[in-house]
């Protein structure tokens, strides 16, 4: 793995080179479990997500042999040929299924996944931040992307982005900064 600041050096040099990014992936790991999955299904069911994205997809997958056991949780927000892209995982799960040490360590997994134009607009913007600005930006990325409300179900547009956040995601957003 790349420190921060050796990507910021690959990610000058490719500038340099009159080259361009294609995809980033921006993974926020809630290792806490501040936020398990099936609150973000609740959420998403109740209509308290304001997204731009048009469809929200998920996959629960498990063994077909023996006891049957999860392997699997994911919530997709967007559609794969989009420059944005949400992927919502339980990586805790999916390492126990893959019987990884330290499984145990990891969480539910917010990836954003950025390409083509938004790709590389998020490069040029990492370059220029100091590295303790870096966690904020793609945080603000997230939350443009992808925001829980407390809203009713058939709430208009303009009263969906004005309503306040849900708890769960602020503390999760709050603990991402840290």
């Amino acid at each position: 793995a790349l420190t921060l600041e050796q990507i910021r050096v690959l990610l000058k040099w490719v500038h340099e080179q009159q080259g361009h990014v294609t995809r980033i992936d921006c993974a926020l790991d809630d290792r806490a479990g501040t936020v398990p999955m099936a609150t973000i299904r609740q959420a998403v069911a109740d209509g308290h997500c304001v997204t731009r994205a048009a469809q929200v997809r998920q996959i629960v997958s498990n063994l077909t042999r023996g006891t049957g056991a999860a392997t699997g949780d994911t919530m997709y927000f967007g559609s794969p040929q989009s420059q944005t892209l949400l992927r919502i995982y339980d990586k805790r799960l999916e390492m126990q299924s893959k019987e990884r040490e330290n499984w145990q360590d990891y969480g539910v997994r917010w990836e954003l996944e950025l390409k083509k134009d938004r790709a590389e607009q998020c490069a040029r913007a990492l370059v220029t931040l100091d590295e303790a600005d870096w966690k904020e930006f793609v945080i603000g990325l997230l939350r443009s992307y992808v925001d829980f409300r407390q809203i009713p179900k058939d709430a208009e547009d303009e009263e969906r982005y004005r309503a306040p956040v849900l708890e769960w995601y602020t503390l999760l957003t709050e603990g991402f900064q840290k």
